[in-house]
């Protein structure tokens, strides 16, 4: 179907799948609305595909105005005997451009909509957004609860080997007597390849497009100045979203569903998945709240809302799991197989207060690099996984000078006894963190203790050494220590760089903190201008840490970042985080990719191996994958290398798959493909004292879980995920840059169909329009559990 318009006005038509592929071709629909002129050059849409009537065409030309009477006319008469649906009304100036990208068009399901509304050159609006108020609307009952138009978030994680895919679906409802517009600001993984956004009204689903930002925000101002329902999705910072869904109705209920990819972590031999649930409050330089949403509302002290969360996690290791934790949530679990877990929320723990964190860990004592390739239409990507040699903790390590950085802002206050009798408050944590790092020091080295919120006080006016007397020294200050007040972690970092060290010690600074600050990007760009030849190291503690932050802390300094949730005294974790501050990195890492042609490598940031911290990498490539590829480094003043096979294919029964061998002093030759021991099972080698090491069996190596990934292939999973993991991680070095390059980042979204700070997804309804301005609601949210800021 084609309406032509004047240039002001716009064109619309809608597409109800009648199967897995879109009525008609993204191309196609483009063609039909952008290019009238060619538009008779195009298939006629299939009855059943593209429907429509006399009377919705008489309908459309009414809503066109009497100046398009002949053409709506024609077009009446050329659409004569397809069928009735509920037709897309569209007054002029209705919803802008809803074309998507050439090659970003997602599949559409079974009863799913896509809507296409293209539009002509833009005027200007006049529209401004409305102040966020809704004091008027905040009823509370006499149980505290405070009703809101989010009903409830249902989060679905499925894990394949090391690859999550989750959606997550927000049930919004207007349990008031007037139409309102909601506004919810909500986090995400900032590692998330968000690709998809549907909006479900009763039976029909329609999808979202992704768009350049502000045209999208133009589309649903418009919309919703109109009437329609509309709802949008916008990236604020690189782990906090917003969602607004506008002219909901009184009773009515909206679903919206956000579909994301992501990589796990694995830290010292556990996986980890975490699902991020609240948005905690950022502080500046002083006491003050500062966040820069205008919508973000927190709850009163002793408020709650009657929305809650459920959380499913299926997972597929590929191998036996041989323990799982979940230290922030009860949890009810399963085990249908030993390489299967299903864990699901235990109520009442469904309060979205807190994020929710679940580690497994998989059979075999070790694990080695490796390689995942996966060819998609889209050309090449690949996955590689670069393990640090076993044997970094085994080496005698260099005499440190280190500097504990302590946030005591209100953010690590907490509540005593949270999670349990025997539960600590984040500063709690902290003091016993460092007092157990403390205690491991030797006599050749040195410390400094730089404690922050409003201002930063130093243990001492220059490095103290490591003796009895000076420990109980600084155990003494961090008992004096309390949470309150703002955070100022950039000074605090200045000061530990600039901190006066001996050079023939290792300095390292450890940073422990929520990171709920404000200036993340100055806090950075300290790092980047002062670290020298200091390693950061970063601890998240807290219901609500900031991951992002953090992580770009520990990347920024050439170190490594560990979260403990709330009331988690795990000593596990402290005893290895130490031994990665402590013990020598293997430096200077150079990859030799052989016979592949890689391009475009993520993070390109030079990086380091750390006992226990794996460094995950993403690319592109093309060649032969017959081949082996090198990693070489050195640790201390002696050269290492690790060995990966690369090859293409993987069955589904492959527990090899392309694992690494290790070398001391001068490369070896290394032979192609996995050694194997005497039963046949894949052993990887085992670095020693010789040149190569020995041969050692193991079982179940957690490479097989590149097995459960072969497997994924057969849903496609893999093949979906790389690009768009790939495509996020270019996005995330291109945001990183001094001087972000916002067209080349708006390009990579656009192509591979993601949100970004530049483009956002929009998805309206334009078979119904209601009467009336919206009233605002900000969506309320919680504060992190057990936190109290001050207003």
């Amino acid at each position: 179907m084609r309406v032509q318009q004047p240039q002001s006005g716009v064109r619309i038509a809608r597409f109800c799948s009648a199967g897995f592929q879109p009525a008609v071709s993204p191309t196609s629909s483009r063609q039909a609305c952008l290019q009238p002129r060619r538009a008779s050059r195009l298939p006629r849409p299939q009855v059943g595909n593209l429907r429509y009537s006399r009377l919705e065409a008489c309908a459309t030309a009414a809503a066109l105005g009497c100046t398009q009477l002949s053409v709506a006319i024609l077009v009446a008469l050329l659409l004569s005997g397809c069928s009735t649906i509920q037709p897309p009304l569209a007054p002029a100036g209705a919803p802008a451009s809803l074309v998507r990208q050439p090659g970003t068009a997602a599949l559409l399901s079974p009863g799913d909509e896509l809507w296409i509304v293209a539009r002509g050159a833009m005027q200007p609006s006049g529209i401004v957004s409305e102040s966020p108020s809704s004091a008027n609307l905040l009823v509370k009952a006499g149980t505290d609860l405070v009703p809101m138009p989010l009903k409830h978030t249902e989060a679905r994680a499925t894990i394949r080997g090391p690859i999550g895919q989750i959606t997550v679906v927000q049930q919004f409802a207007n349990p008031y007597s007037r139409k309102i517009e909601a506004l919810y600001t909500f986090p995400l993984p900032h590692t998330a390849a968000v690709n998809e956004f549907i909006m479900t009204i009763g039976d029909r689903h329609i999808r979202g497009i992704i768009r350049d930002r502000d045209e999208a925000q133009q589309i649903y101002l418009q919309a919703k100045r109109q009437g329609f329902l509309a709802s949008l999705l916008n990236e604020e910072r690189p782990n906090v979203f917003s969602a607004a869904v506008a002219n909901i109705e009184p009773g009515r209920e909206i679903d919206v569903s956000i579909a994301y990819f992501q990589t796990l972590d694995y830290v010292n031999g556990w996986y980890e998945f975490v699902l991020p649930t609240v948005v905690a409050p950022r502080f500046n330089r002083t006491r003050e709240i500062s966040y820069d949403q205008p919508h973000v509302r927190y709850l009163k002290p002793g408020q709650r809302t009657t929305h809650e969360l459920s959380i499913k996690v299926s997972v597929d290791a590929g191998v036996p799991i041989e323990e799982f934790e979940c230290p922030s949530h009860l949890v009810i679990s399963q085990t249908p197989a030993p390489e299967r877990l299903e864990i699901s929320l235990q109520p009442p723990d469904n309060l979205p207060d807190k994020d929710f964190v679940l580690r497994y860990r998989v059979a075999g004592t070790r694990i080695k690099s490796y390689f995942l390739p996966q060819e998609t239409e889209q050309g090449g990507f690949f996955t590689l996984l670069v393990y640090p040699p076993s044997d970094l903790a085994g080496l005698p390590r260099q005499p440190l000078d280190i500097v504990f950085v302590l946030d005591c802002s209100a953010s690590m206050a907490g509540l005593p006894g949270l999670g349990g009798k025997d539960g600590l408050s984040p500063i709690e944590q902290a003091g016993h963190i460092i007092e157990s790092a403390l205690n491991q020091l030797e006599p050749a080295d040195s410390f400094q203790v730089i404690a922050f919120s409003d201002a930063i006080s130093h243990l001492a006016d220059t490095p103290l050494e490591a003796n009895p007397a000076n420990v109980n020294r600084a155990l003494g200050y961090l008992r004096t220590l309390k949470a309150r007040g703002g955070a100022a972690l950039r000074e605090a970092i200045r000061a530990a760089l600039g901190q006066p060290h001996p050079p023939e010690k290792l300095h390292c600074v450890c940073i422990l903190t929520a990171g709920h600050i404000a200036n993340e990007r100055e806090c950075l760009n300290e790092i980047h201008d002062g670290r020298n030849s200091a390693r950061v190291f970063a601890i998240g503690l807290g219901p609500a840490p900031n991951h992002y932050l953090l992580s770009q802390i520990a990347r920024a300094g050439h170190g490594a970042a560990t979260f403990l949730a709330p009331a988690e005294e795990n000593n596990r974790q402290i005893g290895n985080l130490f031994s990665s501050i402590s013990h020598p990195a293997m430096t200077d890492l150079r990859v030799d990719w052989g016979g592949l042609h890689v391009t475009e490598v993520f993070p390109k940031q030079p990086f380091d191996l750390f006992v226990g911290h794996p460094v995950l990498l993403i690319g592109r490539f093309a060649g032969n994958l017959d081949t082996t590829i090198f990693i070489n480094g050195t640790v201390g003043q002696r050269p290492m290398q690790i060995a990966i096979p690369a090859k293409l294919h993987l069955a589904a029964g492959d527990n090899g798959g392309n694992q690494a061998e290790v070398h001391n002093g001068q490369s070896a030759a290394t032979q192609q493909g996995t050694p194997r021991a005497a039963d046949g099972s894949p052993s990887p080698l085992r670095q020693g004292d010789g040149a190569e090491g020995e041969r050692v069996g193991v079982r179940g190596s957690p490479e097989a879980q590149l097995g459960a990934v072969a497997r994924s292939h057969e849903d496609n999973v893999a093949s979906r995920a790389l690009p768009m993991l790939w495509a996020r991680a270019k996005i995330a070095d291109l945001e990183e840059r001094s001087y972000p390059d916002s067209e080349e980042i708006k390009r990579v979204a656009l192509e591979y169909g993601l949100i970004s700070p530049y483009t956002s997804f929009i998805s309206t309804d334009s078979t119904h329009r209601s009467s009336s301005t919206p009233v605002n609601v900000p969506v309320a949210v919680p504060l992190p559990e057990g936190n109290n800021y001050p207003k």
